[in-house]
């Protein structure tokens, strides 16, 4: 069974472990290096900061997603978007309602914040077309492509 529980103290160790994964699953693992101590300061702000939330997703008290956002106001406009800033389901437990669970309560803080959308990216390089595909039958539509240019020396 899925459940899901905010992203807090009691659960900080959890989805540190979920984005561990994230990290060794994505083309990140490959462009950077680890930095535990930077990557739990930049974590931490998902329990602390006004603005941020994050989720845990577990299946049979078993973590296995993560979900962290925030919301700001929109670029044009002084109306709040939330952006979804990690998101990522093992990849054992993905098409099994994690991903979704994840979805409904980003939109649900969200909306409760006065929000008027929200948007994901994909950045990881982790299957994009099928994750498309898969926020598709949940309303997101694609609006925008990230492109990235690696700076060598």
């Amino acid at each position: 069974m899925i459940t899901v529980q905010t992203f807090n103290n009691d659960t900080f160790i959890d989805g540190c472990q979920i984005a561990k994964h994230l990290f060794e699953h994505s083309v990140y693992s490959t462009s950077y290096d680890l930095d535990i101590a930077h990557a739990l300061t930049s974590v931490a702000v998902f329990v602390n900061r006004p603005g941020y939330k994050g989720w845990v997703a577990y299946h049979d008290n078993r973590p296995v997603g993560i979900l962290w956002a925030h919301l700001t106001p929109m670029f044009f406009s002084n109306q709040l978007a939330a952006y979804d800033d990690v998101f990522f389901v093992l990849p054992k437990y993905q098409n099994k309602g994690a991903g979704k669970a994840l979805f409904s309560e980003y939109e649900s803080w969200a909306r409760a914040h006065g929000a008027t959308a929200i948007y994901t990216t994909i950045t990881s390089g982790i299957d994009p077309d099928q994750t498309v595909a898969k926020l598709g039958s949940q309303g997101f539509q694609p609006c925008g492509v990230v492109v990235k240019k690696a700076l060598e020396d």
